[in-house]
């Protein structure tokens, strides 16, 4: 059995983590299995929706150097050219992919 400063020190911790994620201080490992999944999912499930835009970009430019038949530098370099006249971000070619690369 823990002593009550072993227990002491992990209330302390979890409440700590749950403060960084903006979650309210809980009590009991149970109270923290439910409000962890609460305040995480929604982030976790913002940054795999970035991760895909990341993936469709990388796509997009690998096939636009292939079919082109230029380095994939250049392909990334003309999307970015095309894209910064409207001040849009390459994530932007990820949704309007056939608007960004036409010649």
């Amino acid at each position: 059995m823990a002593n009550e400063s072993e227990v002491y020190s992990d209330k302390v911790s979890y409440t700590n983590a749950l403060e960084l994620t903006g979650a309210p201080p809980c009590l009991d490992l149970k109270s923290l299995a439910q409000t962890l999944p609460k305040q995480c999912v929604p982030l976790i499930e913002q940054r795999l929706r970035a991760m895909q835009e990341d993936l469709e970009i990388i796509t997009i430019i690998n096939n636009f150097a292939q079919q082109h038949n230029i380095t994939i530098k250049s392909a990334a370099n003309v999307a970015e050219e095309r894209c910064s006249p409207h001040k849009k971000p390459l994530h932007h070619i990820a949704e309007h992919n056939s608007q960004t690369f036409k010649l």
